[in-house]
């Protein structure tokens, strides 16, 4: 699924699709993932905002192929607003799945079996995992059900819809009824995991001090926020929202959103973050990380913690600026073109482990900082 996104992101960039082609791909992607299909009145929504893609799309290809050049320089903001208005749309749209009166049914699952594997997923709602000093795991809800007639039935069609069990080592809860929003807070043991997946179609998902082999943070339309922990792979994706973590350890990190910005801290190796329309920041907190790649087309790159980092690095722009504030860095290759910048340097040259790193941004500024 993560190589058909890129995918679809680079046929976008390269101009192979229009705007409105890589929404509806993206869109087919989330649905397929989800297994769900949208409830009329939000396809009415999102018509609406495919027509302005269209238009985004139309006044992109202008861009491409030719024009007056005062024409062209107001294209590309525009296209961005475009863009930028489309992914509000969608959010309202998803948020007023749920419309009418709601009653809310608090439910706790709680169990003492082991476990190496959790995995948790909801199609409307937010998910916080906490790691704590208790031998159990013990998952708290309080969601809101739309359209039925009393409490009763609420409760009852909460409990008939929500799926919790602790089998062959693998914790699990489901919920995938779009008219039921419910706010999950899982608690579970201090340790290392194998597993865990935690998967939302809109809303935010939030982790604190968890740390398992491998992590995968998935949500359509919703903020990502892992505080502590870690783990030897940490993914995160988004399509609209921001990407937030701080005090954490990856071996492999991913990071990819479509509409929001990246903020990363903490000890990584192997790291690869994009996002098409949003800044990215990242700091290290270790020396030895190995390779980073980072790419935006609308927004700023700001790289921190690197005075004692020995690397190989390229940076480029096509609009904006490039920072390099690094003390006796050595300029291999530069380019100062009006359309096209690129910075080619070295730190440490003796340095016979040097970490990788390239930073590219379409329509922002790129600094390298000590």
């Amino acid at each position: 699924m993560r190589t058909e996104r890129k995918k679809i992101l680079k046929q976008l960039e390269e101009g192979k699709l229009t705007a409105e082609e890589a929404e509806l791909q993206l869109a087919a992607l989330d649905e397929r993932a989800f297994g769900a299909v949208q409830e009329q009145d939000i396809n009415e929504e999102k018509e609406l905002v495919v027509q302005e893609l269209v238009t985004a799309g139309e006044e992109s290809k202008k861009q491409r192929t030719g024009g007056k050049t005062a024409k062209k320089k107001n294209v590309g903001p525009k296209v961005l607003q475009y863009v930028q208005q489309a992914f509000s749309k969608i959010k309202n749209a998803d948020l007023d799945l749920n419309f009418g009166d709601h009653y809310t049914v608090e439910h706790i699952f709680q169990a003492d079996e082991t476990f190496a594997k959790l995995e948790l997923k909801i199609y409307n709602g937010s998910i916080m995992v906490k790691s704590w000093n208790e031998p159990l795991a013990r998952l708290e809800t309080k969601a809101k059900v739309y359209q039925e007639e009393d409490e009763q039935a609420a409760r009852k069609r909460f409990t008939d819809k929500a799926y919790f069990t602790i089998a062959d080592g693998k914790l699990q809860f489901s919920l995938q009824d779009k008219r039921i929003k419910p706010e999950i807070t899982l608690y579970v043991p201090e340790a290392v995991y194998e597993e865990c997946i935690l998967k939302t179609f809109n809303g935010t998902i939030r982790t604190d001090s968890v740390s398992s082999t491998n992590i995968y943070c998935k949500t359509t339309n919703g903020s990502i926020d892992l505080q502590g922990g870690g783990g030897s792979i940490v993914s995160a994706e988004t399509s609209n929202g921001s990407i937030k973590l701080k005090h954490v350890t990856a071996k492999d990190l991913l990071c990819e959103s479509v509409n929001g910005s990246l903020r990363l801290e903490g000890n990584f190796r192997k790291l690869d973050a994009q996002t098409f329309n949003g800044s990215i920041h990242c700091e290290w907190h270790n020396e030895d990380p190995d390779s980073a790649f980072f790419k935006a087309t609308n927004g700023s790159i700001r790289l921190k913690s690197l005075a004692a980092i020995p690397l190989n690095g390229r940076i480029t722009t096509n609009i904006g600026s490039l920072h390099c504030d690094l003390d006796e860095y050595i300029v291999i290759d530069e380019s100062k073109e009006v359309v096209k910048k690129a910075l080619k340097f070295e730190t440490y040259p003796a340095a016979t482990e040097k970490l990788h790193l390239e930073a590219n941004t379409k329509t922002g500024s790129v600094w390298v900082l000590p």
